[in-house]
């Protein structure tokens, strides 16, 4: 019978898989009008919830790691709500460090999906819209008593800005997603800055001149207290756990954000201190050990990641000493060129290759553009099957040199299954794809065909 139940429970995960991607497939919606009806039809699950709202380019899943592991420690049912997803798609909704089960997202997407009958397709909530209320009942539903909220993209128009926060954190703000949010630095801060809600207290990493000026203006319109984590917010003997000098920004973000809110939730300076120095987070300078040799897995993916990457390997070992293979693959609405141009002089192999992504860069591509850097005795091999699953076997066949594998979710997410076999389906890692690319799927997946299908036979 426990087994009968269990392929009952993996039939109809896979089902409630794929009706979410046949909303991913249409793509993204901008604006907060479809995600706040469909909450109000659900309920309102996050009038009964407390947040921290976390924004940024870069950072902002390793400061939500952080407070995370924090305020776990102090004893509270904490819930964590990120994107993308390296490998299950479960690993966006968590509670107390737990992905949501199964069983769980299926009675979700069964008791949404209800909501959505009679509706037409056109006036359906995206996916991130549909799983942005799927998190908030999740969590209410879980009597969590903190939520951590990171935002999609943006901030302004994104699907998490439905909810009011005790705290909004901005981690950092650099050139990326310009299609969506604007093609210079302050119009991105602009968006990111719609996080900002009255009389609530903000907490700001180490931004350039002018997005901080936009910060700061937003907080006095709004008349929100405004703070800057310094490096004064954690003592120089506390040390990280997540690895590399940025890093030590994202954990004094953290630390701010926990001082700010010690008057409405626990507060034990030395707690906060151990919790940051035992955190852990995949894809984040992940070490892993792989035909004898040591890798290190890295969702770094815009510029200023890989730069930071880059002052990573310079400055820990093994990586420094310059025997380095580096395994990489990016999308092509990403500033590849400038990421391989900080990268690309620390290594002396680079393996490049396709993402798992309808818009990657084609290796030849990425190949040229290195050749073009003329780094001496560098050797850059493309894979020319444009398969990470060959690229790995021919890797693994070469001598056991230290190897960084990084560029992009899609591709860090690759290579932990590859790792790991018995990780999920392919169409666990089809649910981080989104845009344009995926409007031409959608009549091969309409919609309505599965409005009904997770109901037990």
């Amino acid at each position: 019978m426990a087994t009968k139940l269990s392929q009952e429970v993996i039939m109809h995960y896979s089902k409630a898989l794929e009706f979410l991607y046949q909303l991913r497939v249409r793509g993204s919606k901008v604006g907060l009008d479809r995600v706040q009806r469909f909450a109000i039809a659900a309920g309102s699950p996050q009038k009964s919830l407390r947040f921290i709202h976390v924004a940024g380019t870069n950072g902002k899943g390793s400061v939500c790691a952080y407070l995370e592991k924090y305020y776990c420690a102090e004893g509270l049912k904490v819930g964590l709500f990120t994107s993308p997803h390296l490998s299950r798609f479960r690993e966006r909704i968590r509670v107390g460090g737990k992905p949501i089960s199964r069983k769980s997202l299926i009675q979700q997407v069964q008791d949404l999906q209800k909501l959505l009958q009679g509706v037409a397709a056109d006036h359906y909530p995206s996916f991130f819209e549909f799983l942005t209320v799927m998190a908030l009942r999740h969590f209410a539903t879980m009597h969590c008593e903190l939520v951590v909220w990171e935002t999609g993209l943006g901030g302004r128009l994104d699907a998490t800005n439905i909810v009011q926060p005790l705290c909004s954190v901005i981690t950092h703000i650099g050139m990326d997603h310009q299609e969506w949010l604007g093609s210079s630095l302050t119009s991105i801060a602009s968006e990111k800055a719609g996080i900002i809600k009255a009389h609530t207290p903000v907490v700001l990493g180490a931004l350039e001149p002018q997005a901080e000026a936009i910060m700061v203006h937003q907080c006095k319109v709004m008349d929100s207290p405004c703070y800057k984590a310094t490096e004064a917010s954690l003592p120089p003997t506390v040390k990280p756990g997540l690895a590399g000098p940025h890093q030590r920004l994202n954990a004094n973000i953290a630390a701010q954000v926990a001082q700010v809110l010690k008057h409405l939730l626990p507060y034990q300076s030395d707690r906060l201190h151990q919790a940051i120095e035992s955190t852990q987070l995949a894809g984040r300078f992940e070490k892993r050990i792989w035909c004898g040799r040591e890798v290190v897995l890295d969702v770094a993916h815009n510029s200023d990641a890989l730069q930071a990457l880059a002052c990573t390997l310079k400055q820990t070992s093994p990586w420094r000493k310059g025997h380095l293979h580096l395994v990489f693959g990016s999308l092509s609405d990403k500033d590849w060129q400038e990421g391989l141009r900080h990268l690309a002089p620390v290594c002396s192999h680079i393996w490049l290759v396709r993402a798992q992504s309808d818009r990657a860069v084609a290796p030849g591509v990425m190949a040229t553009f290195v050749e073009s850097l003329r780094i001496k005795d560098l050797s850059v091999r493309s894979c020319c099957s444009e398969s990470l699953e060959q690229t790995m076997q021919a890797l693994g066949k070469q001598e056991a040199c230290p190897t960084v594998i990084t560029g992009s979710f899609y591709l860090v997410g690759a290579a932990r299954a590859f790792m790991d076999p018995e990780g999920d389906s392919g169409l666990e890692v089809a649910l981080n794809e989104w845009g344009a690319q995926l409007s031409s799927r959608s009549e091969k997946y309409p919609i309505h065909s599965l409005q009904s299908s997770l109901t037990p036979e």
